[in-house]
């Protein structure tokens, strides 16, 4: 790298060190929870730790940095998690309980058959115009079934030409293999809706339990939606609809990121439905897979949720260091590829889909982790890779002190 390009880059390193070493707090002014500005790194709830970030700005007159030093103050000087940035995020899980009324059969992988049922029932309540196709719809912007089940990519924006953006539901299907059901037996699923979908739950719903009374299957067996519960960020259960109660309860419907576990040494992530990540558009198998692929389509997936479906911007800022953070992480892979079949209505014909399914364990330094852990841990509501909507990319995170 010589000339023009050398000294841009260099430009830039500075800016960024620059910025980073000036960085500290107003006056009498503290974010909740923290004891002063500085890394970020979350060491317990509610406290900050200061890190190397955590500066004076330096006296006029001082000596600009050249641009290897540039480089080595971008590398570690990172930027904090604001408190308020990790709390009250506008994400939440539901649990769907349903009873069939006859015996079922379910594909090894029912996402995509859970997926095309509700979007068909979707499309049918919310309709106005009936027309064939949404291209071309008057109210296409405002409709909700398009701002749940194909969210419209912007007409431009600062960071690409979108032809897709990321919908704002995951339907997270039965664990694999649940094939078998008898007459009364419970069929459990959940969904997750971020952002503006939330604001259409009674909608929702209402179409789950159209869709369930429709039938499922080649077969059409239908079933009866008896309940569904919130999850909070423990993992708890509140129950808000029923169906002898059909009204829905008032209920946060937010998701809080919690601290970081103290003495972290790696993440490890435990895939239990098909994660398929891909290279100009071919999935990768596990050997051809690695830490940097992982964190960079996960945090480009989740800041496009949060921008598009919620208004917050600042999360891409954010992902240019995720990759930069990716090169200090080792990852250890225990994976497997699992194909499983779908039918495709639009294409109509049998498709075969897989992913990888297993442990993959990330380690680094401490704060490495610390600042990577917010995204991992989104990553558990709303998936990573390819076909996220209908639950694939599905893991769940545990620390290892």
């Amino acid at each position: 790298m010589r000339g023009a390009a050398a000294e841009d880059l260099g430009r830039q390193l500075q800016e960024e060190a620059t910025r980073c070493r000036t960085r500290r707090p107003l006056p009498g002014r503290r974010a909740p929870g923290q004891d002063r500005a500085g890394s970020g790194r979350l060491d317990r709830p509610g406290k900050v730790r200061a890190g190397r970030c955590a500066r004076a700005v330096p006296a006029a007159g001082h000596q600009p940095l050249g641009p290897e030093r540039a480089a080595q103050e971008a590398q570690v000087c990172r930027p904090a998690w604001p408190v308020m940035m990790l709390a009250d995020l506008p994400i939440a899980r539901y649990r769907l309980t349903a009873r069939w009324r006859n015996p079922a059969h379910l594909p090894d992988y029912a996402g995509s058959l859970l997926r095309g049922q509700f979007g068909a029932t979707l499309r049918h309540l919310a309709c106005m115009t009936r027309q064939p196709s949404c291209d071309g719809c008057p109210l296409q912007i405002t409709c909700p079934y398009t701002r749940i089940f194909e969210a419209l990519p912007p007409p431009t924006h600062a960071l690409q030409n979108f032809s897709a953006i990321p919908n704002a539901y995951v339907i997270e299907p039965p664990p694999l293999g649940s094939t078998h059901y008898a007459t009364g037996q419970e069929l459990v699923f959940h969904v997750v809706l971020a952002g503006t979908a939330r604001e259409q739950l009674a909608l929702v719903i209402f179409a789950w339990q159209r869709a369930l009374a429709q039938g499922l299957t080649r077969q059409r067996v239908p079933a009866d939606l008896v309940q569904v519960d919130w999850i909070d960020s423990a993992q708890q259960a509140q129950p808000i609809w029923t169906a002898n109660e059909p009204v829905l309860q008032d209920h946060p419907a937010l998701l809080a990121v919690p601290p970081v576990p103290s003495s972290l040494k790696a993440l490890e992530l435990q895939i239990h439905s098909p994660m398929r990540l891909q290279q100009q558009g071919k999935p990768l198998r596990p050997p051809q897979l690695n830490a940097r692929t992982l964190l960079t389509t996960l945090a480009r997936r989740v800041a496009l949720v949060l921008e598009f479906h919620a208004g917050q911007t600042q999360w891409g800022a954010q992902v240019p260091r995720v990759a930069v953070l990716s090169e200090q992480v080792h990852d250890e892979r225990e994976l497997r590829w699992h194909d499983w079949t779908r039918f495709s209505s639009r294409q109509q014909q049998e498709m075969t889909l897989g992913g990888v399914l297993g442990r993959w364990t990330l380690s680094a330094p401490g704060e490495t982790l610390a600042e990577l852990w917010p995204w991992l841990w989104l990553g558990q509501w709303l998936h990573v890779g390819k076909n996220a909507s209908m639950g694939m990319g599905g893991y769940t995170l545990e620390a290892l002190a």
